[in-house]
């Protein structure tokens, strides 16, 4: 058996850093943007409810924290949203995690079910990453960009589409 050491907790300082969490309403997401409002970072999320701003801003009690309704389903939306993040004079940490899936046999799906998950889970995040990164660049600085794609153990008329990282079929 392998003891692990105690070990000791890590202070992360974000002071000064401004961090962009898709999806940041709930799950991952929101505790991802916990911690970075914890360690001192201006936290930007995203999310589909408009109603879920109230209760954040309840929930965090700081003046730290911006919320932003996109709908990365829809282009006008997202290409709004886009916008939107080339007018913050930076942006240091990029964490996107906003994702849907579609389980059902893919007999039953159509290729509008394909496009939606493509557009969420795939394009949205390219999306962000490149206009991201040209802010970095352009600043020389940024931090992290971070796309979190998900994985499940596949069984056999589960799931129409995920993408393919760490994932189990189960025949």
């Amino acid at each position: 058996m392998i003891k692990s050491p105690k070990s000791a907790a890590i202070k992360i300082d974000l002071t000064g850093k401004i961090a962009l969490v898709t999806g940041g309403t709930r799950g991952i997401g929101k505790a991802i943007t916990a911690k970075f409002i914890q360690a001192g970072a201006y936290v930007i999320i995203t999310g589909t409810k408009k109603k879920a701003t109230n209760q954040l801003h309840k929930e965090f009690a700081t003046k730290n924290i911006e919320y932003c309704t996109v709908d990365f389903s829809d282009e006008i939306s997202t290409a709004a949203f886009i916008k939107k993040i080339t007018e913050y004079k930076k942006i240091d940490i990029l964490v996107n995690n906003a994702g849907i899936n579609k389980i059902d046999l893919n007999i039953n799906t159509t290729l509008a079910d394909f496009n939606l998950l493509n557009d969420i889970n795939l394009k949205a995040p390219y999306l962000l990453m490149r206009e991201v990164s040209k802010k970095m660049k352009k600043i020389k600085g940024g931090e992290y960009l971070i796309s979190l794609l998900y994985g499940v153990r596949l069984q056999k008329k589960d799931v129409l589409f995920t993408p393919p990282q760490n994932t189990d079929w189960q025949g």
